[in-house]
């Protein structure tokens, strides 16, 4: 029966756990700021009563479009611009069913209706900011860490001597 089930490594399930603990923690957040961005930091009682009768549905519908996505999958150290048009698509589609799922509930009466575009824009900077800082600041890639720079596997080509030491430090022949 076990050889019927997927063998799963367990970096990989450690990875996608973060992942998955971080959007856990990302999607309400982004959520709280589109409501503090609406109110200028001071969100009425009221407003934040819909606030918390709405995030669940939020939480529960944007991670179940993000598995969908494949958001999960992949190396946060290896981001592109794909990663962000996928992470912009699963946004988009889960703030779509996040606003009919509302409104089918009614749960969108009284709530303003900046709030959900607000969401969406904050969610796209959270989630792509914070897998592209990620990826900058893992040693195989990123700029902080520049002294592993020049013993990176990809700076394997002899510096250029026809061109001075300053103009060209990856090994370039053409200026």
């Amino acid at each position: 029966m076990t050889d019927l089930l997927p063998r799963v490594s367990p970096p990989l399930v450690r990875r996608r756990s973060l992942i998955l603990a971080v959007h856990i923690a990302l999607i309400p957040l982004a959520y709280l700021t589109a409501f503090a961005l609406r109110f200028d930091f001071r969100i009425p009682g009221s407003e934040f009563a819909h606030f918390r009768a709405t995030v669940w549905y939020l939480v529960a519908i944007r991670l179940l479009v993000f598995h969908a996505f494949g958001l999960y999958r992949g190396y946060w150290k290896h981001v592109g611009l794909r990663d962000l048009l996928d992470l912009s698509a699963a946004v988009t589609l889960s703030s779509i069913l996040i606003a009919t799922a509302l409104a089918l509930l009614g749960l969108t009466r009284g709530m303003p209706r900046s709030v959900l575009p607000l969401d969406w824009v904050v969610m796209i900077f959270f989630s792509g900011g914070i897998r592209f800082a990620f990826s900058f600041t893992t040693p195989e890639r990123g700029w902080m860490w520049s002294a592993s720079r020049t013993t990176s596997p990809r700076r394997t080509v002899a510096p250029c001597t026809a061109c001075p030491s300053w103009a060209a430090p990856t090994g370039c022949t053409i200026w």
